[in-house]
């Protein structure tokens, strides 16, 4: 009889084991209700808005598995799960409601989009597979990616102006080497004036990712640093 308990015992705990190492992912009728109840972040996965029929299925599902492996990290899930509220969302649905509307599948552009996808990620349009983190009132966090370097940036554009002005004294207008570099000096014109503007990003993620720089990147949100810092510099704290 010791020897069935312990066994049982064993098996409990296995099991419980496993059961750690997994989102604990929302049904869209749990994470609607779990919205109107709990005060706590998202964390929506949406998944793959189309499938590759040239690729076998045990392939893709093989791929998958690797490149969703951080998913499955133990630090990852487990921060995760204790910080977020988690609900996974499939493209290829064909409808849904939450909310008392309706959300379907639209063709847009020669392609078919979902009106949810739209719906989670705020209207930005993102690569799927992607990641939306979202805070306890429902909204993408705004944050700094980066610190940009307008001085520097400032240098090289005037540096690239001087260039251009040369090329067209030396070669003319209509010279295609100075038409490419009037183009490259456009682009970076508008780069520092995005620079400039130092505009805020918004917290949709792709969804490939590396388990130690994305716990870091869950951890920069969970604990509010997205508020006092830039995410680049965050990063770079040991």
């Amino acid at each position: 009889m010791k020897i069935i308990t312990a066994l049982l015992l064993a098996s409990l705990c296995t099991l419980t084991g496993v059961a750690q190492n997994k989102i604990n992912w929302l049904t869209t009728s749990e994470f609607e209700k779990a919205i109107k109840q709990e005060k706590q972040n998202y964390f929506i996965f949406i998944e793959q808005d189309r499938v590759n029929e040239n690729m076998p299925k045990e392939r893709a599902e093989e791929m998958q598995k690797r490149m969703f492996a951080y998913l499955e990290d133990q630090k990852v899930v487990d921060h995760i799960n204790k910080n977020f509220i988690c609900y996974k969302f499939n493209p290829l649905t064909e409808s849904l409601n939450f909310q008392g509307k309706e959300y379907k599948q639209i063709e847009e552009r020669g392609r078919t989009t979902h009106e949810f996808t739209a719906f989670l990620t705020e209207g930005k349009r993102n690569k799927l597979p992607a990641i939306v983190l979202k805070d306890q009132n429902f909204n993408l966090f705004e944050y700094q990616a980066s610190i940009p370097a307008v001085e520097e940036m400032q240098v090289l554009l005037d540096a690239e102006r001087l260039k251009v002005n040369y090329i067209i004294e030396k070669l003319g207008a209509d010279n295609r080497n100075a038409k490419r570099s009037e183009r490259m000096l456009e682009n970076q014109t508008e780069r520092l004036k995005s620079a400039q503007e130092n505009k805020m990003s918004k917290s949709v993620f792709q969804a490939r990712q590396n388990a130690n720089v994305f716990l870091k990147t869950l951890t920069y949100f969970t604990s509010e640093s997205y508020q006092k810092t830039d995410l680049e510099s965050f990063n770079t704290i040991k």
